[in-house]
């Protein structure tokens, strides 16, 4: 996990864990930005996200609709689940 992506846990708050994703996933800013929890697999034996079309955000791409690894989050993935539905609330309120 790079500095960035543990002082981001450590602080604990939506939009840090936002980049926290964007620096673990490699997502776009849109793309991580509309996870939902529903969109969270943290039981498998490799935690992944699988990033899918929602009503309230749209892919790029057919292509984008895929399977992503948390490698690095995936021991302190499962704490982002506390927020709700809406991994990031903060980016559904706007």
């Amino acid at each position: 996990m790079t500095k960035i992506s543990k002082d981001c846990v450590l602080l604990d708050d939506d939009i840090r864990w936002l980049v926290a994703i964007i620096c673990d996933t490699g997502m776009r800013l849109s793309e991580a930005a509309g996870l939902m929890l529903s969109d969270l697999n943290l039981d498998e034996e490799i935690p992944y996200i699988h990033l899918t079309l929602h009503p309230h955000r749209r892919l790029k791409t057919a292509s984008s609709e895929r399977k992503i690894k948390l490698v690095v989050m995936g021991r302190t993935a499962h704490q982002i689940a506390f927020y709700g539905p809406a991994l990031i609330p903060k980016m559904h309120e706007l």
